[in-house]
């Protein structure tokens, strides 16, 4: 969560540069207004090359959320810089999709230079590429290894003078595989739910014509069709539901 909130104190003060015009502009109505209702992910650090977990395609399915955001815990960046490379690091990602397998993100990245914020939109060519490459081995990991609910309240101020307002977090999800699950959080204070019922992450089924979109509306999404999510887990077990996270003053 330290990397979300770095990202989103970054992007609420100084603004965001836009990819691939290189432009510094603040946060506008509309951006806030999605950002509102981000999903944060922390995934736990694995030893192994996460490009290549062993999983079947077909068990991959699409965003969790049509806007999440994910992170490494313990202080560990995405990606890290190459040999002899500069000092290059991406921090924290926030996905927003804006068509079935199509997304925009919001970057932390750290250079030599400090932290920036970089708003990559979808067919912003190699950058875009990439993002999309490290958010496809986050699939992976949702599909492959299991999820906690950490119960949170924590609020910070973003953005300066009239443009400020406040977020409000209810929640984290937490994800490692089964076999390295923790009880307690990174910092070691709250106690992490491995044992609740989850909704099944839907999926776009490609199909000739139109389709529904996530809300269930029918024939407004070309050449694809969302299935709808369902519930797994204990019956005695409490169902987790999405929430709205952003509260405002």
């Amino acid at each position: 969560m330290k990397q979300f909130k770095r990202l989103m104190e970054i992007a609420g003060r100084e603004g965001v540069y836009n990819i691939p015009n290189q432009t510094l502009a603040k946060l506008n109505s509309n951006q806030k207004e999605i950002l509102d209702t981000n999903e944060v992910f922390i995934f736990k650090p694995v030893t192994s090359n996460i490009a290549h977990i062993d999983v079947n395609e077909d068990d991959i399915v699409d965003a969790p959320f049509p806007v999440f955001s994910y992170e490494i815990a313990g202080d560990a960046p995405i990606t890290r810089e190459e040999p002899n490379q500069s000092k290059t690091r991406m921090w924290c990602i926030i996905c927003i999709e804006v068509e079935p397998k199509k997304y925009d993100y919001f970057c932390l990245v750290e250079t030599i230079y400090g932290y920036n914020v970089l708003f990559i939109k979808e067919g912003s060519g190699e950058t875009q590429t990439s993002i999309n490459s490290l958010t496809h081995t986050i699939f992976k990991r949702l599909a492959k290894e299991t999820t906690g609910i950490e119960p949170v309240s924590i609020k910070f101020k973003l953005g300066t003078g009239k443009g400020k307002y406040f977020y409000k977090l209810k929640k984290i999800i937490h994800v490692a595989p089964t076999k390295e699950q923790s009880k307690t959080n990174s910092f070691g204070t709250r106690e992490i739910d491995w044992k609740h019922r989850w909704t099944v992450r839907g999926t776009w089924r490609e199909i000739k014509g139109m389709g529904k979109n996530r809300e269930g509306v029918k024939k407004v999404v070309k050449g694809y069709t969302w299935v709808i999510p369902h519930i797994k887990g204990p019956k005695e077990a409490p169902i987790i539901k999405k929430q709205r996270i952003v509260t405002k003053e």
